[in-house]
Parts: structure tokens; sequence; C-alpha cells
């Protein structure tokens, strides 16, 4: 039930367009404009790169549309059938950090590159994914914290192949969300602080004690408590 409403969510925030696309745009190249200043644009080299290699942008862009819930799904039904512990601790992670995207969602809506003139490759992508996702959910970027996910997860298998596979697995999809033109390196990088401050949240946060009104727990039901004797 809680990953069916952290998923409709998404396609919720997207009928509610919450922000303009001039909003949008002019936050995408305010940040493009810190990667320069930082020396982090690696963008527009990528594109480049992959403009000469026609074949590979469609293999990303077929990449970015199916590994990222096929990846998430096949580890948490993996923890579920062997390691539950482990799986409610995901779960729980999962749920807070995109909670915490889809409220930097609302506030702040952000343009992918490939809907601004000259930052991303040519011709947007467009697409089933794109009728579901808001347009302009960039900052973070959703597909690097499900693979951020991924690889916490994948630190509980008991082989290390697995285990260093899962270290790169984030690596491998911020390559894939800037080659495709759906996110800068700054985005990947705000992924990242959303599910640490996640994991903040989740350690620091403890259950309220709820009253347990009009109910009996199993030991007062077979050890009630004595009534109070009057005194004589």
């Amino acid at each position: 039930m809680a990953f069916a409403i952290v998923f409709a969510c998404f396609p919720i925030v997207a009928w509610i367009e919450p922000g303009d696309a001039a909003d949008a745009t002019d936050r995408t190249l305010h940040l493009l404009a810190a990667e320069r200043r930082l020396g982090l644009d690696v963008e527009h080299g990528v594109h480049r790169w992959l403009a000469a290699r026609p074949v590979l942008p469609l293999m990303a862009e077929a990449l970015y549309l199916a590994l990222h819930v096929s990846m998430l799904v096949g580890v948490f039904a993996w923890l579920g059938a062997t390691r539950p512990t482990i799986y409610r601790r995901l779960r729980n992670l999962f749920i807070a950090a995109h909670v915490l995207t889809i409220a930097i969602y609302l506030r702040w809506p952000t343009a992918p590159p490939r809907l601004v003139g000259g930052v991303g490759p040519d011709g947007p992508a467009a697409g089933a994914f794109d009728r579901l996702q808001y347009e302009y959910a960039a900052v973070p970027s959703g597909h690097v914290v499900f693979a951020l996910v991924v690889a916490v997860g994948l630190q509980a298998a008991p082989s290390k192949r697995w285990r260093f596979a899962g270290l790169a697995y984030p690596a491998f999809v911020t390559v894939l969300v800037v080659a495709t033109g759906h996110h800068l390196l700054f985005d990947a990088f705000a992924a990242v602080a959303v599910v640490l401050m996640a994991m903040v949240v989740l350690r620091c946060w403890k259950p309220l004690p709820f009253p347990t009104l009009g109910r009996t727990t199993r030991r007062s039901r077979t050890n009630p408590v004595p009534p109070l004797e009057r005194p004589a």
C-alpha cells in the first residue's frame, strides 16, 4: 500500500502542474551557470559525443525508461523474500526519500535540459513516461534516488560482486540521465543529498507513544491487574 501511494503521487503532481515553464527554465539555467563556475558542466560534451553515435542515445533512452523500476522491484522482492528486516528498513528509506523528492518538485519545479533550448539534446524525448511524470521534476533526479535505494539494498547481498555492482549502479544511472538530457549533473548530486537527508530523518525519528484506548493487550487479558482493596 505504501509503495502504491508513493508511486501515485507522481501522476498527481503531473496533473497539478505546480509551476510554470518560465520559472522552471530559469532555474535550470541558473543551475547550469553554477555548474560552469564550478567546472562541472559536462552535459554539452556528453551530448556532442553521443550526437556522433546515433544508436547510443536510443539505447540510453530505453534503459532510462525501463531500468529504474525493474531494478527497484527486483531488489525489494529479493529482500522481502530473504531479509524481511532489511526490506522494511529499505522500504522506509524509499518512502522518506520520495516524500522529500515530491516536496521539492512542488516547491521548486525545474525544467530538464531537454526542454531548455541549447542545453539538452536536439528534440525532446516524449513518451508514456512523460505523461506520468511531471515534466518540470528535474531536481532531484528521481532515477538517481531509485538507484541509490537499490545500492543500499544490494549491500545486503552475500556476494562481493553484487555489493560492488550496487555501488556502481548509481554512477551508471547518473550517466544515463545526463546522456538522455533529462537531468543535469547537479540533479544527481541533489538526489544524493535527498537520500542522505532521508537517512538522517529516519535515524532521528521515533514513533510517538499513542494511547491504546479501548484495546486490551494479551498480557492484561491473561494476567489482569487485581482490584484495589477497600480500606478497613
